[in-house]
């Protein structure tokens, strides 16, 4: 995340703040680097992906390594299918003479991937990338829609209050002019993967803290915050004093609850105690026992 922050021009500093961000206030802290989760190395290779990506503009030949993570990705998470059609997609679209080293580095991976799936499955892909695992009901998708952004049990903006700025950071791109293409692309994949986790049965990704499913779209809500932190400003002609009152105070919200997610058992047995959540979800909505309190 650094590394990307440098590459669309951040100071050195402000790009370090973006990195502990990154790192520190996110489900990367309470989630992905707790146990031994697809969603470590899933943020590892769509951070990757987006680095190449980013870096491209100025050098398109770069575009023809994002292939490879990209790939990689979605051998880790199946919902990871997103990011690799819309991306591909741009890549056909904005780089065509680089398409064909993007789609070569992503074969690395398919081929050995597809020929141990045959072996085992008989099939090209695993029955945990089936789309048969998800389910349609009007009722229960607008229930996870909700829940997933906003419910005490589950909600990102709950458990991450700090990405609320993703929002105002794609409003001063667009008021900049800076909005790009890519921009466009990963506003879409994090959209519809918003619905896609939403149409999972447990929607709320069982015995887990926090937003679980949306771990893996962190990078790109991350990337996102850029404008914010780059406005950022106490003191000068330039202030922006309630923006950066905003961004601390949210940031420090979000720490606080993902570095207690990460060291309390507490809020792992409030899956369980008093009622397990995979048969009483309703839980997921009482704000009177919210998990990331972890009182039990």
């Amino acid at each position: 995340m650094f590394v990307l922050g440098m590459s669309l021009k951040l100071s050195r500093r402000r790009a370090l703040l973006l990195s502990a961000v990154f790192v520190f206030c996110t489900p990367l802290l309470s989630t992905a680097s707790r146990a031994l989760w697809q969603h470590g190395p899933s943020l590892l290779f769509l951070t990757l992906t987006l680095v190449c990506l980013v870096r491209a503009r100025d050098n398109p030949a770069v575009v023809g390594w994002a292939g490879l993570p990209l790939a990689l990705a979605y051998v880790m998470r199946p919902t990871n299918g997103l990011s690799v059609l819309l991306l591909s997609l741009y890549v056909v679209w904005t780089y065509p003479p680089q398409a064909w080293r993007f789609f070569a580095s992503a074969l690395l991976v398919a081929i050995p991937w597809v020929a141990v799936n045959q072996v085992h499955y008989g099939s090209v892909l695993a029955p945990y990338y089936e789309p048969q695992r998800l389910e349609w009901s009007s009722s229960r998708v607008a229930e996870a829609l909700a829940g997933n952004l906003v419910s005490p049990g589950r909600g990102l903006f709950v458990f991450t209050p700090v990405l609320l700025l993703s929002a105002w950071g794609l409003w001063l791109d667009v008021r900049a002019r800076t909005f790009t293409r890519l921009h466009a692309v990963l506003l879409a994949v994090v959209a519809l993967h918003w619905f896609s986790i939403s149409t999972f049965p447990h929607w709320w990704g069982g015995h887990s803290y926090g937003p679980r499913f949306f771990t893996d779209m962190v990078p790109y809500l991350v990337c996102f915050l850029v404008p914010v932190v780059r406005s950022l400003q106490w003191k000068g002609p330039e202030a922006r004093r309630g923006l950066t009152a905003t961004f601390a105070v949210l940031a420090t919200l979000s720490l606080l609850i993902h570095i207690h997610g990460a060291s309390s058992r507490a809020v792992y047995r409030w899956n369980s105690l008093p009622l397990d959540v995979d048969e009483h979800p309703e839980r997921l909505w009482d704000w009177a026992d919210p998990q990331f309190l972890g009182r039990r």
